[in-house]
């Protein structure tokens, strides 16, 4: 009787320890191993990163690329940025940043032989008025790339190009237009672009763009830009021409102008929205 009582209670310790062990495996941890982002999900946020893409010219180049998307729900609306003569991509780097936060996705690129695009044996001073017509052939490119990217709305894309790239932006359009390709550039933004620079002459091509708005803009005191981006808003017959002080060209204006950043991305998004943008006022 004795060890029978004895086993009655050995098996009742190890039945209340057996409960113990259960009820303290099942109850929650009190804190997070990670701790989580004030968000409304409750979701870690993330800073959408420059992603670097590779593209291949109709005519044998290969080019680099910077690409951000925008922010929130795709596909997003984006832009091409070209950049200036000896210039490369990072000078869009700011802008591009800002586009991401209005949700317009880009992609800047380095045309050939410059930044990333240049060779050991090929830069951009290899270029003359015979070749820098075929630059236009890594607009296109920087164009496919953006139409194929499920990201992005294909209906809804635009050009930032400065000085040369302005001009190229021009002839790539109509380009396009008059082959015509779907879904090429929606809108044009052209920071100091020219009569003709290096045998890239826009106006006489102007009349191709089939009236697609055109937001062109240029310092009074850059003489040779300011004169050709007053040609060129006659030939497009644009509403949306902003001349500010000093001589500041290209994306300078950007650095000398901050606000010109919001006024263009303003004017896009209009634009993107199926809106009609009043008339800028310029400086």
């Amino acid at each position: 009787m004795f060890r029978s009582n004895k086993l009655t209670i050995f098996l009742g310790l190890c039945l209340s320890l057996c409960m113990m062990i259960a009820c303290t495996a099942e109850t929650p941890d009190t804190e997070p191993d990670q701790p989580v982002a004030d968000t409304p999900e409750g979701r870690t946020a993330t800073t959408p990163s420059i992603e670097t893409v590779t593209l291949d010219t109709s005519d044998g180049y290969t080019i680099t690329g910077s690409f951000l998307i925008g922010t929130g729900d795709g596909p997003h609306p984006a832009c091409l940025l070209v950049h200036q003569l000896g210039a490369d991509k990072s000078t869009y780097t700011e802008f591009q940043q800002a586009l991401a936060n209005s949700g317009i996705s880009s992609l800047a690129i380095d045309m050939r032989g410059h930044g990333e695009s240049a060779m050991d044996d090929f830069d951009y001073r290899a270029l003359d008025n015979n070749t820098w017509p075929n630059v236009v052939n890594d607009l296109i490119a920087g164009l496919d790339y953006l139409r194929s990217n499920n990201g992005v709305d294909p209906q809804n894309i635009g050009i930032v190009g400065a000085s040369i790239g302005a001009n190229l932006a021009v002839i790539a359009t109509a380009d396009e237009e008059t082959a015509g390709v779907e879904n090429t550039a929606k809108c044009l933004v052209l920071l100091s672009p020219g009569l003709m620079y290096h045998g890239i002459r826009p106006n006489p091509r102007a009349r191709e763009l089939g009236g697609r708005p055109t937001f062109i803009t240029a310092a009074r005191e850059d003489v040779e830009s300011f004169g050709g981006a007053q040609s060129l808003m006659n030939a497009t017959r644009s509403r949306w021409f902003a001349a500010y002080d000093g001589d500041d060209h290209g994306t300078a204006l950007f650095t000398a102008h901050p606000e010109l950043q919001t006024v263009v991305i303003d004017w896009l998004d209009t634009i993107f929205s199926g809106g009609t943008p009043e008339a800028v006022e310029s400086e």
